[in-house]
């Protein structure tokens, strides 16, 4: 199998988020694109590859980086695995997230109760928070200080991504860019406000190419990019 390096691109030479909204009107969207930072698309790509590794078993996932390079958990019970990558050359690291793949994750999704999250201050759906609050006690003594960081996700694991750039932020952790795809709502308009300033890549109105479905089927959807500011 072939074995690939983490190569992120260092913070210095990209903008990795977006603040696009996903409001309607040609308008609307020109201005906030004039004010939105530059895409790196090539990270945005290679943040599609790494959600949709996320799927794949953990022999599989390690057999494809070198070394130590990559470190593969599923930790408490609600069986959402993580993948964690680490170039020490770069001093970048990477987790992404897999999304709904058995029961169980079925089960986490269909937690809608609205519990406030005492690490974040604001409420979130339980399911999500707990999942996300599993992977960030196994994940955080992994992190490497002063490491750049990237999230990423697709479907559940968008919004456990998401969760997680809120609690790294909160950390004082830096946090470069949040990358989700299919991510279902995780908190109110309360919850979204005290953090307006956490912009995440969502999907939003890219090309084909870019979307989370080419990774496995080219042309199947489309992305979308907005802030996550809305109701779950």
């Amino acid at each position: 199998m072939r074995r690939v390096m983490f190569s992120f691109a260092p913070l210095a030479s990209v903008f990795v988020v977006a603040a696009l909204l996903a409001v309607a009107g040609p308008g609307h969207q020109t201005a906030l694109a004039a004010n939105s930072p530059k895409i790196d698309f090539k990270l945005l790509y290679r943040a599609v590859q790494l959600a949709d590794q996320a799927y794949d078993g953990k022999s599989e996932i390690l057999g494809k980086y070198p070394g130590d390079a990559a470190w593969v958990a599923t930790p408490g019970h609600d069986d959402v695995q993580y993948i964690l990558l680490q170039n020490d050359k770069r001093k970048v690291q990477a987790i992404a997230v897999r999304g709904t793949a058995n029961d169980t994750n079925w089960r986490v999704d269909m937690d809608t109760r609205a519990v406030e999250d005492q690490k974040a201050g604001i409420l979130m759906h339980q399911g999500f928070r707990d999942a996300a609050m599993a992977i960030y006690q196994s994940v955080k003594p992994r992190l490497k200080p002063g490491y750049t960081t990237y999230l990423t996700g697709h479907s559940l694991g968008g919004a456990v991504a998401a969760i997680l750039g809120i609690y790294f932020t909160d950390d004082k952790i830096k946090v470069a860019g949040i990358y989700t795809f299919g991510q279902p709502k995780f908190t109110d308009t309360a919850g979204a406000k005290a953090y307006s300033k956490l912009l995440i890549l969502w999907e939003g109105d890219l090309p084909e190419r870019y979307s989370y479905a080419s990774a496995r089927q080219p042309r199947t959807k489309r992305a979308r990019v907005c802030a996550f500011r809305t109701r779950y």
